[in-house]
């Protein structure tokens, strides 16, 4: 599938499109780990509505999505707000800074973000899942037994 925009991809952007568009399964862990993920996402629910439409299906994903989409809508206004234009597509850092360069201007959406990212930690620690992962010379575990 063409989109005819090219658009910065990120690991949560790709499983949006890869689920939704090509009905393919993708990783529960890509989700939008942060505020510059949301925003690439947020770019490509703008650039391809269709996809808006059936976005609510994320929420199959994983226990991260769900309290995501359910705060998806309040972070767009909030940033529409506070930094117009941030989210359109063909939006460019001109400085090299996403939107983690201006938390000032980005702050009440930056909470509500991590607010939600913050819930769907405490989902996915519910489900007593325990994963590892080898960055470097650390090992990292999520979860809880």
């Amino acid at each position: 599938m063409t989109l005819g925009v090219t658009l910065s991809k990120g690991l949560s952007s790709r499983a949006i499109f890869n689920r939704l568009a090509l009905g393919r399964n993708v990783s529960p862990f890509d989700y939008p780990h942060d505020i510059d993920d949301y925003q690439r996402c947020e770019r490509l629910l703008r650039a391809v509505p269709g996809l808006r439409e059936s976005f609510p299906l994320m929420a199959d994903v994983g226990p991260n999505w769900p309290p995501l989409i359910e705060s998806w809508a309040e972070v767009a206004r909030l940033l529409d707000e506070d930094a117009p234009g941030l989210c359109d597509v063909g939006w460019r850092a001109l400085d090299g800074r996403g939107i983690e360069g201006r938390r000032g201007a980005c702050e009440r959406a930056v909470a509500v973000f991590n607010a939600a990212s913050d819930k769907g930690w405490e989902a996915y620690r519910a489900t007593g899942d325990k994963r590892s992962v080898r960055i470097g010379r650390a090992t990292i575990t999520t979860g809880e037994r």
